[in-house]
């Protein structure tokens, strides 16, 4: 009997640990005035980084003259995890050496990377993207791409402390590259971005671009040319005529230069803090499905839910190793698709898990099983702002697809009607801005002045999001308003890792200047 007995309590006890719901998971979620972060650490290490990024966006803040008690339009979610097996996660194609990396697309804005445990360069990573996020955010305009870069690398090796904080220091893999490896040649650095770059070009240009920007910004006259440099690249000159024209150096001195520079030793600044409080921090527990779905919630936005999808192409036999890479591709969104079917059957009320499974069944699976979820949970919740979201966006893609006119204009309508009601729940959601007013295309005074203040809003809320950038733009152009679109376009043109987002702005800016005279 007492064996029977210590067995029921044993199997009672792992019952309690499986059963959904019940149980609390390893993640919790922090949030302070300007971030939302998630963790799967300990609660002590996720506040140090809630208080960190706090203090770095302060930092920023004060050396770029804006309101240091200033707070964000959107929150930046963040994923600080363990290691490269979560990071895996949500990108299954990364490899053991990536620290982390940042994403701003139009179905989300978010960076994940590896804790590290506040020596050394291990938390680099996370404070080079904020940079680059921040300077997005409040600094757009037309840099070049080593600047770009460069600001990032200078920041991000700030040390912050309780009473002071201190800019200028180095990361040893920068200073190794500088110290031990061929230099990228200038002329290449100035005028071209990374992903013009070969081989080891793009690690010098990293740390060339980190040296140029520390050398620029450490003397006040040189602060004053570097100014006058990026004022020239506005006015329309090419980057190296601008340097020139700026410093009154060639490349050949400024080369010479930066090596005296950096052999001399590099100075850094420390600043004190005085009256010093900390940022407050909430943090909760999060249930238990975040374990099964937080990362494979964002892992499943990145693909649109259905939104994106384009008709397949005819394969000719022409390209058999893309094909095979294609089709390996379609076996592992399968793969997890079915992954996240078996998941979530053991979550059949989580709204995390749910929304996973609709939208992985609305873009690999079975669409009309995706919108019942969505309608299952717009029903029980009305209020749920994502579901109403992504079942707008799937009624979006069917008249996308629709052939029949009359049929096009209800889906796009019945769509517009969600958003609002989106919008209502959760206000001012770059996405569900964009999305309502995609839903508008095609009406005869598109786009009226109420469309340009909702793309406006969702340029304000998400300058980092090419989509969004180009899509306000197109709309301004259309209307004439050519300096507005202009403004838009530039920062997506420069973007030092922009694809086809910065070759469509660099396009929709060669036409304004086409047609803004005529």
């Amino acid at each position: 009997m007492l064996v029977r007995t210590r067995l029921l309590a044993a199997l009672a006890a792992v019952a309690a640990l499986l059963a959904p719901g019940l149980a609390q998971a390893k993640w919790l979620k922090a949030e302070t005035p300007r971030f939302i972060l998630y963790s799967n650490g300990s609660e002590q290490t996720l506040r140090e980084y809630a208080v960190k990024l706090e203090d770095f966006d302060t930092l920023l803040r004060v050396f770029f003259a804006l309101n240091p008690d200033g707070v964000p339009a959107r929150k930046l979610e963040m994923y600080l995890v363990a290691d490269s097996v979560d990071i895996r996660r949500l990108a299954p194609g990364a490899s053991d050496s990536l620290a982390g990396f940042y994403s701003a697309s139009s179905h989300a804005i978010f960076f994940i990377g590896k804790r590290g445990h506040g020596k050394g360069d291990e938390d680099d990573t996370i404070l080079h993207e904020y940079a680059h996020h921040f300077m997005m955010q409040y600094l757009a305009g037309k840099y070049p791409g080593w600047l770009i870069e460069g600001f990032a690398e200078y920041y991000m090796t700030a040390k912050l402390k309780t009473g002071s904080f201190e800019i200028g220091g180095y990361n040893t893999g920068r200073a190794y590259q500088l110290m031990s490896r061929p230099w990228t040649p200038t002329e290449v650095v100035l005028s071209k971005r990374t992903n013009e770059l070969k081989g080891d070009q793009v690690f010098g240009y990293y740390a060339q671009s980190w040296l140029m920007t520390h050398y620029m910004l450490s003397d006040p006259e040189r602060r004053k040319q570097l100014f006058t440099y990026v004022r020239l690249l506005g006015q329309g000159k090419e980057s190296i005529p601008a340097w020139t024209e700026s410093t009154g150096e060639s490349l050949e001195s400024l080369d010479a230069r930066l090596k005296v520079y950096m052999r001399k030793g590099m100075p850094s600044t420390r600043f004190t803090r005085a009256s010093y409080k900390p940022a407050t921090v909430a943090v909760l527990t999060m249930p238990k499905s975040a374990d099964d779905f937080l990362l494979e919630s964002v892992r499943a936005q990145l693909t649109g839910c259905g939104a994106d999808r384009e008709a397949p192409n005819i394969d000719d036999g022409s390209d058999e190793e893309a094909t095979r890479e294609a089709e390996k591709e379609a076996r592992e969104e399968m793969a997890f698709l079915e992954r996240i079917r078996t998941r979530a059957a053991l979550y059949p009320d989580d709204g995390l898990a749910q929304r996973t499974l609709a939208c992985l069944e609305l873009e690999d699976g079975d669409k009309a099983v995706g919108l019942a979820i969505l309608d299952r949970l717009i029903a029980a919740d009305p209020q749920d702002a994502a579901s109403l979201r992504l079942k707008a966006q799937s009624l979006l893609a069917q008249a996308r697809d629709a052939a029949d006119p009359a049929l096009q204009r209800k889906l796009m309508n019945d769509a517009g009607r969600l958003l609002l009601k989106a919008n209502a729940a959760e206000p001012n959601d770059y996405r569900t801005l964009l999305n309502y007013a995609r839903s508008r295309l095609g009406e005869p005074d598109y786009p009226n002045d109420n469309i340009l203040d909702v793309l406006g809003n969702a340029a304000v809320l998400a300058p980092q999001v090419d989509d969004v950038s180009i899509e306000t733009a197109r709309a301004l152009m259309m209307r004439r308003r050519w300096d507005e679109a202009e403004k838009l376009l530039t920062p997506v043109a420069n973007n030092p890792h922009g694809k086809a987002g910065a070759a469509i702005a660099r396009t929709m800016l060669a036409e304004i200047e086409r047609k803004r005279n005529r």
